[in-house]
């Protein structure tokens, strides 16, 4: 509704192109359960995703996402809720910025020792590169445009006037 591409519900793809990093788009579609489908998109017309899930895969419009690799300037970790329901932002130092990078990605079956390596040196140089921040935010449907719009004032404050690397 506010106008912002979705890149992905899901897996983001993560490349390093020459000197920045550049992420995939997912699928033109959101999994949401059938109740937040229609608070937020005010329909919830879709496919079941799986007989033991009541969410929905709901198909998107073209121009509700991005349709091509886009350069990545921050990370977000999506930390546990706030326990006073603040929304913070908090920056993490590489190191620390690795392990998180790690913990999220997606690595269920490849575990030998070059693929390890070569994973931990992306995360490595990810975490060096870009900004990597945290944030916790309330979860209710009605603080959303509140929790955008920290983010984008996040963004303002790495970056004044829109001048994006």
């Amino acid at each position: 509704k506010s106008g912002l591409a979705l890149v992905t519900d899901d897996l983001l793809v993560i490349r390093r192109k020459k000197n920045s990093f550049h992420v995939s788009p997912g699928t033109a579609q959101i999994k949401l359960f059938p109740e937040i489908a229609e608070k937020l998109l005010e329909s919830s017309i879709g496919a079941p995703m799986n007989p033991e899930s009541r969410k929905l895969i709901i198909p998107l419009d073209k121009n509700c996402i991005v349709t091509h690799s886009v350069p990545i300037k921050v990370l977000y970790v999506i930390e546990p809720r706030a326990e006073n329901n603040e929304i913070k932002i908090k920056e993490i130092k590489p190191n620390k910025a690795t392990l998180e990078i790690l913990k999220a990605s997606y690595n269920l079956a490849v575990q030998n020792q070059k693929r390890l390596n070569r994973q931990f040196f992306f995360a490595t140089d990810l975490a060096k590169t870009l900004p990597i921040r945290s944030i916790s935010y309330p979860r209710h449907l009605t603080d959303l445009p509140k929790v955008q719009d920290t983010i984008l004032k996040d963004l303002a404050s790495l970056w004044p006037k829109n001048k994006f690397p």
